[in-house]
């Protein structure tokens, strides 16, 4: 497998298709930060954030769109 994704501060989406020796910032749905990110396809995926972001793609990262979860708090972790 050589795709992969990276997430991070203020809506940082990073995105590498070989192996990691480039990456290429992606347009996040949210403008705090990312804590989790997960793929279940090769096109399709889930970031999850602080103040309840909670975004899915199902373009492989290049669109995101946020998701409504109903609050505020900081969400960390998902599981599938």
């Amino acid at each position: 497998v050589k795709e992969g994704f990276v997430v991070g501060e203020e809506g940082l989406v990073l995105h590498t298709a070989d192996g990691g020796l480039t990456w290429e910032r992606q347009t996040s749905c949210s403008p705090w930060d990312i804590t989790g990110v997960v793929m279940m396809e090769p096109r399709v995926g889930y970031t999850v954030g602080k103040r309840g972001y909670l975004c899915y793609t199902v373009t492989g990262g290049s669109v995101w769109t946020r998701i409504s979860v109903f609050t505020t708090n900081d969400l960390h972790g998902m599981s599938m």
